[in-house]
């Protein structure tokens, strides 16, 4: 089915898969979440296959270029790993737990409830107390190499 449309100050036939790819390639920020890189629009315009990209497609496994690349994934695992578990745990610590009998055998696994705040807000002043420290020591060098 084409049609006739004024695009980009050109009267020209397009099919609306073709206009599809067109509005894709101007408006994507992050060409690789569609699946395909970003090609000179002026050949995409004149092409006569159009094929358009999934938005869900796998890219496949690819080769692993240095072990440095292999410890960094694996690194990322294991932290994404912990944190999953850590908010699944305290999720299901806060939000399910209470709604629980006290006498069920589930509450042996959980601290007490008044932790729930506890441990959150110490970590968050721990965390803020040594950003705090790193900005100082950062502007203590700072100031020492200037002088």
């Amino acid at each position: 089915m084409e049609s006739s449309f004024y695009f980009g100050g050109v009267v020209s036939s397009f099919s609306a898969k073709k206009l599809i790819r067109i509005w894709l390639l101007r408006t994507a920020k992050n060409w690789s979440a569609f699946g395909f890189r970003p090609n000179d629009r002026r050949s995409e315009l004149s092409s006569n296959c159009v094929r358009l990209p999934s938005l869900f497609r796998s890219k496949g496994v690819r080769a692993v270029n240095s072990k440095m690349e292999l410890a960094d994934r694996a690194v990322g695992f294991v932290l994404s790993v912990t944190s999953l578990s850590i908010f699944t745990y305290y999720t299901f610590w806060v939000i399910i737990l209470p709604f629980v009998d006290d006498d069920h055998f589930v509450h042996k696994y959980f601290l007490p409830q008044e932790y729930a705040i506890l441990i959150p807000v110490s970590a968050g002043v721990a965390l803020l107390c040594f950003f705090s420290i790193f900005v100082g020591f950062v502007m203590l060098k700072s100031k020492r190499k200037k002088a």
